[in-house]
């Protein structure tokens, strides 16, 4: 059986808050003149895949100039977050664990944007990433994406003041074992408006699940819920405490970053279109 048809079948079977990873943008943004050079020297190790996904952008002629810059070195590595073969783009040393680090994360970007969500810039804060981000076109929330592992499983997580947390887990399993033994560690967020995502793998595809993580109170004590994430509507309707009214033209910038993206992308799309292989009336004279 093709890959193709697998992927077909496999789509089928997804949950409503579950997405294929494909690789694709299905959605796009204009991104920052200096964007993709500061994300490849503050992250350290990256590839083409994991900045594409961070700036909502895969245009071949922006990413080939990053190689203009002497500082900017390319390398094929493989067996990294399930893909045999990716080109690490890294300014002094490659590093494989910070690679498959960005990549997870930006995986739950790409998972948002798809989703509907408006996300600005995303910048690095410690070994977590940070962007701006608005669900209804009317208020912003800064999200801090923090991936959640072995090693830090029992640890409370650390989230900066102002920030909504969206933690994202290598599996399902690991965010059920999390949620279920420390879930006291995650009360703090869960006040300010928490997103949780999880990775999947379903053959030989990984497919993202979203969650907005919720509390009720059961026999007069209060459990965790996990809300789906099926729409965007679904974070709309959710209490993001931290979610402010912007006080500059940080909204604007951000619709015009989707909006000029559209355009272009119909106006590339109306270009490309073939001309008509008939025959004009002054041809058949």
């Amino acid at each position: 059986m093709k890959k193709s048809d697998r992927q077909a079948i496999v789509s089928k079977k997804l949950g409503k808050n579950e997405l294929l990873y494909t690789n694709k943008l299905g959605v796009k943004r204009i991104m920052g003149q200096d964007e993709l050079l500061n994300l490849v020297m503050n992250l350290g190790t990256v590839s083409n895949e994991v900045l594409a996904n961070l700036t909502a952008n895969n245009g071949v002629h922006v990413f080939q100039s990053l190689f203009k810059n002497e500082a900017i070195k390319k390398r094929r590595v493989y067996g990294i977050a399930g893909h045999r073969v990716q080109n690490a783009i890294f300014p002094q040393q490659v590093d494989l664990s910070v690679l498959e680090h960005w990549t997870i994360l930006s995986k739950a970007i790409w998972f948002l944007r798809e989703k509907g969500v408006k996300l600005g810039r995303v910048i690095r804060v410690d070994n977590d990433l940070q962007a701006v981000a608005t669900f209804d076109n009317q208020h912003l929330v800064h999200l801090q994406f923090k991936l959640i592992n072995d090693d830090n499983m029992t640890d409370k997580p650390v989230i900066n003041d102002g920030n909504a947390m969206v933690a994202v887990f290598e599996s399902y399993e690991l965010m059920a074992e999390v949620l279920n033994k420390h879930a006291d560690k995650y009360l703090n967020a869960i006040i300010n408006g928490c997103i949780v995502m999880c990775l999947r793998r379903r053959q030989d595809f990984d497919t993202i699940e979203g969650y907005i993580l919720i509390t009720t109170k059961v026999d007069g004590k209060y459990q965790l819920k996990l809300q789906p994430i099926v729409t965007i509507d679904d974070l709309v309707r959710t209490n993001f405490k931290l979610m402010t009214e912007p006080t500059g033209n940080e909204l604007e910038q951000l619709e015009w970053e989707y909006d000029e993206a559209l355009t272009r992308t119909n106006q590339s799309n109306h270009l490309a279109k073939p001309a008509s292989n008939g025959m004009s009336n002054d041809e058949t004279k």
